[in-house]
């Protein structure tokens, strides 16, 4: 394990997620509460690369207003070629507050879990923390580390990948364009 710190540590959480885009993976997968312009920026030119060739799907929470139209608009633009977005928005008295990305292919993984979303501040300045895991899925032992993270990121979670997310008039956050719970995603 490797603990990945920031704003000091020569590599940070927004390193490490540009490196892995450019690596031999065959999919990636996220759960962020919060993503804005100013964190997809840094990376959209490569998940887009990386998409033409890999499976993505990044899970992005939009309570709270953490989330803006712009930073749902460049992953959207980013992963439309082989992957998807899919909005959480939770009805509930609960956020969805995780941050989880994970990297993976036939034989290994990677997976980092700690405080950063998928924001500037979240990616490089803020202080923030994550410990990066290195798996080889030959051994039961690395397997058995991954499966809590693989029943977070269920291929197909959620039910609601939309482009139709719109900007709210007050601000540029996003918010559901819709009012009906039979299309809003909900917490298990």
């Amino acid at each position: 394990m490797q603990v990945l710190h920031q704003p000091g540590d020569e590599r940070r959480l927004g390193d490490w997620l540009k490196e892995s885009l450019a690596a031999d993976w065959s999919q990636f997968r996220a759960a962020v509460a919060f993503v804005k312009r100013s964190g997809a920026k840094h990376i959209s030119d490569r998940l887009a690369a990386f998409a033409k060739t890999a499976h993505v799907e990044i899970i992005v929470g939009v309570d709270h207003q953490g989330t803006s139209y712009e930073g749902l608009e460049a992953l959207l633009a980013a992963v439309s070629s082989n992957g998807r977005i899919v909005v959480y928005h939770n009805r509930l008295p609960h956020t969805f507050h995780p941050k989880l990305y994970l990297f993976k292919s036939e034989h290994h993984a990677e997976v980092a879990i700690g405080s950063g979303n998928l924001t500037e501040g979240g990616l490089f300045t803020n202080y923030e923390v994550s410990a990066l895991l290195r798996l080889d899925l030959s051994d039961p032992t690395d397997v058995r580390l991954l499966s809590p993270a693989m029943r977070i990121l269920p291929s197909g979670s959620g039910r609601m990948t939309s482009p139709r997310i719109q900007p709210s008039r007050a601000s540029s956050t996003a918010r559901p364009p819709y009012s009906s719970r039979a299309h809003q995603s909900k917490s298990t």
